[in-house]
């Protein structure tokens, strides 16, 4: 349970808002320098250029984040799954061993 409390409030989403909240920096930066009446070869277009690559490769960062964080989230549930049927499983044996041991007691 607290293994999947730990998945779910990872990381992930605090990433995806940054990268976003950068994209918007971004672009508001590029809006407010495109603004300026550059022209092409003025050292304004080239940071805005800059700006839209900064941009690009912050999307794909954030595409590859998600990949990872849906993986990680998937190992998370199937790990609880697993560990929750083994501990079911081991406290059936030791109700099983415990009865045993108090019938063969009784037989001393």
């Amino acid at each position: 349970s607290n293994l999947l409390l730990h998945c779910r409030s990872s990381a992930g989403h605090v990433v995806g808002a940054m990268m976003r909240g950068r994209l918007s920096f971004c672009a508001a930066a590029a809006a407010l320098l495109s603004r300026q009446g550059a022209a092409q070869d003025h050292p304004v277009q080239k940071v805005i250029g800059l700006l839209e690559k900064l941009a690009e490769q912050v999307e794909a960062e954030h595409r590859a984040e998600e990949v990872t964080y849906t993986k990680f989230e998937h190992w998370c549930v199937n790990s609880q799954k697993t560990v929750s049927k083994a501990v079911e499983e081991e406290k059936a044996t030791l109700d099983q061993l415990e009865s045993a041991i108090e019938s063969h007691t009784k037989n001393i």
